[in-house]
């Protein structure tokens, strides 16, 4: 399914404002559950939150909290597993190629 620009300058916009905010709240004006920003971004008004439209195993809920695309397969967030390195530890994860996930923390030594 080819997405229009101007949902690629939502999607833009969105991270812009994410980075400017840092942790603010999801804004759902609607009370559904979903992120506004997403649902305008995939056309994903009038989902239900446990379904899975595009049977990739990810629930729309969970498809809303990774950014993913709800309608897409192949847009996904997958964990799998970490591995010790020599100055910390990596994190496997498959996600669609452009994709960019953040792990965070607290700084706090053990």
């Amino acid at each position: 399914m080819n997405r229009s620009p101007s949902v690629f300058l939502v999607c833009m916009a969105s991270a812009l404002f994410s980075l400017i905010l840092d942790a603010a709240p999801v804004v759902d004006l609607d009370g559904d559950g979903f992120s506004d920003i997403w649902e305008v971004a995939f056309d994903a008004q009038n989902l239900v939150p446990q379904g899975d439209e595009d049977g990739d195993g990810s629930t729309n809920l969970q498809e809303c909290e990774n950014g993913t695309d709800p309608f897409d397969a192949d847009s996904l967030f997958t964990f799998e597993g970490i591995e010790p390195e020599e100055n910390g530890i990596a994190f496997n994860q498959a996600i669609q190629q452009g994709t960019t996930f953040s792990t965070e923390f607290p700084d706090t030594r053990l």
